[in-house]
């Protein structure tokens, strides 16, 4: 059988001219393909870009594929005009909340996942939109509340809305990068509600998915709301923080009522 040598200067005359690469002129030289498992050698090329152009091409491409797997994620990330404005610029943190701001404003997907638990507007959602907002320029982000995510999955199944969004949005929720799901527990409870909620949180759990929740719950009473199975894993997959403080839209109410009567008693003088 003849060896590589004597293949080359078999197919000499064969071989086609040397060529430029359409970005940056290198010469490009054509290569000889050896026989393989019957099919005969043959000269290929050369090619149009050099592999340094040809790499470069690569990275924009996989770049402009990224952009376009985020730009998708960010019009299904579901965040609402409101919480769009929640930056970790804007919270005030407290006695009761500036733990959890820290972990927040730290806080990576590599971490896991993250559960603010504590009483009515003490921020917990401000914080974990905050964390949504910050993910979503760089990885594939759905922001959820829980009493909605179930009520969109109940029409859908009801057949209510038969254009299939809730199993877009059930898959979405099982498999996205980052899931915020706001507000768990609030949720009217039954067997549909935590064997749905079950499906969702167990899949995120076996796939080690970072999740971020929210929950006006206690842990003992979560469980009871949402289930013990349910609960255990969120405590196994998340790092629970408690929040605690005053409610901020009924201080924000006071303060904006006590402001307008400052007005209109200054007006009266």
């Amino acid at each position: 059988m003849p060896n590589a040598k004597t293949n080359t200067a078999a197919f000499a005359n064969d071989r086609p001219p040397n060529g430029s690469c359409l970005q940056c002129k290198a010469v490009i030289e054509p290569f000889l393909r050896p026989e393989v498992l019957g099919i005969p050698a043959r000269w290929m090329g050369p090619s149009r870009l050099c592999n340094n152009c040809a790499n470069q091409m690569a990275v924009r491409k996989k770049a402009h594929e990224d952009q376009r797997v985020l730009d998708e994620a960010f019009r299904h990330s579901r965040v609402s005009p409101r919480f769009k404005q929640r930056t970790f610029a804007n919270f005030a943190p407290t006695k009761g909340t500036e733990h959890a701001f820290a972990v927040a404003t730290q806080y990576q997907p590599t971490d896991g996942g993250l559960m603010f638990f504590g009483p009515c507007g003490v921020g917990k959602t401000h914080l974990a939109a905050a964390i949504a907002n910050e993910q979503l320029g760089k990885i594939p982000t759905l922001f959820v509340s829980c009493p909605e995510f179930l009520l969109e999955l109940r029409e859908g199944i009801s057949g209510n809305k038969k254009d299939g969004r809730h199993q877009h949005l059930l898959a979405l929720a099982r498999n996205v990068h980052l899931l915020v799901f706001d507000d768990i527990g609030a949720e009217k409870s039954s067997d549909w509600v935590q064997e749905t909620l079950f499906v969702l949180i167990n899949h995120r759990y076996e796939q080690m998915l970072p999740t971020i929740l929210t929950t006006n719950c206690a842990l003992d009473e979560l469980a009871t709301r949402v289930g013990k199975r349910i609960t255990s894993r969120l405590i196994e997959m998340c790092r629970c923080i408690r929040m605690d403080g005053d409610d901020w839209r009924i201080k924000h109410r006071k303060q904006k009522l006590e402001t307008l009567e400052n007005q209109a008693s200054h007006r009266e003088f």
